[in-house]
């Protein structure tokens, strides 16, 4: 579920940059780890690359949450994602039975 949320997430600054609905200085900022997010959340949903995507998505979120902590506005919510990120790369995807 959370693989799900986070992909869908990603395509949120992706689809407001193709509209214009983020201002044209923005639209790489948003495009860029956008894209860098969804092609991490992919890979977070596959039981073989989960690893990797669960370490893309970290990057991506500690980048985000700092770049948006600069212009004041702290995105509280990367914090639980990566939370649960996390823990699912520590645990892996058979807990708890394994």
């Amino acid at each position: 579920m959370l693989g799900l949320v986070v992909l869908i997430q990603s395509i949120g600054p992706l689809v407001a940059a193709d509209r214009g609905t983020i201002p044209a200085g923005d639209r790489l900022h948003a495009r860029l780890p956008g894209g860098l997010e969804l092609v991490a959340a992919v890979l977070f949903l596959i039981p073989r690359t989960m690893r990797a995507g669960a370490i893309g998505l970290l990057v991506v979120f500690s980048l985000a949450f700092g770049l948006h902590a600069v212009r004041g506005d702290v995105a509280l919510p990367l914090l639980v994602y990566a939370a649960g990120v996390f823990f699912v790369r520590t645990h892996g995807i058979d807990w708890p039975r394994g």
